[in-house]
């Protein structure tokens, strides 16, 4: 009876921590992130001049505009470069590098990191053929995919970054310095760019100036 009495007491104390973090839930809910596209302004501590995008734009960063500060600052790592986006909403963010979030499963999974929705495995495939990756990693969306993609070579690490890039229809997409170091790297950026509605973001690249309105 005492030890009943014991579990009931540590009960009743769990349930009155648990009624509290329930009252306090709505205050502590993080604003929802927004998937429209939306415009985004770095302002640089030392340049009166700040850098504007405008919403759903395909913007190339100049070496000028301190491009790695700007990214740091939108993943929010920087103090330098203070970043801002239309009526002050959280936008939903992807990042396009060789380092894609993928953990250890099918390729159709890696291939659709964070989508609320995912999409026909002919919309898939259709996107792997476009970007070369069905050629480079000569399987099918069923194939096993190691953790973090250790597998699957730099070429085609990128090449699933820019497609869960496009099957997240994020509000912002930042495009890393490694798409331009790739050999097919104009098609691959005419491909993003038409198929992804999101506002881009991309690292300079010093020899190919890619620059198109979405």
């Amino acid at each position: 009876l005492v030890g009943v009495w014991d579990k009931r007491a540590a009960w009743t104390v769990a349930r009155g921590k648990v009624l509290l973090l329930i009252s306090r839930s709505d205050r502590n809910l993080p604003a929802a992130l927004t998937k429209t596209p939306l415009g985004v302004r770095f302002t640089h501590s030392d340049r009166p001049t700040p850098v504007d995008i405008a919403a759903g734009n395909v913007h190339v960063m100049s070496n000028a505009a301190d491009w790695r500060g700007c990214f740091d600052a939108i993943s929010g790592t920087n103090g330098s470069v203070q970043v801002g986006f239309d009526g002050n909403l959280k936008p939903e963010i992807a990042f396009v590098s060789i380092t894609p979030v993928i953990l250890k499963g099918s390729l159709r999974r890696a291939l659709t990191m964070g989508c609320k929705k995912r999409p026909a495995d002919t919309v898939l495939t259709d996107l792997s053929d476009m970007f070369g990756l069905t050629e480079i990693a000569g399987a099918g969306l069923d194939a096993r995919v190691s953790e973090a993609g250790k597998d699957l070579t730099e070429a085609a690490r990128l090449r699933v970054s820019l497609i869960q890039a496009i099957t997240r229809t994020p509000s912002i997409v930042v495009v890393d310095d490694a798409v331009w170091r790739d050999p097919a790297a104009a098609a691959l950026w005419d491909t993003f760019t038409d198929r992804c509605t999101a506002t881009v973001i991309a690292a300079p690249q010093p020899t190919l100036h890619f620059q198109k309105a979405a």
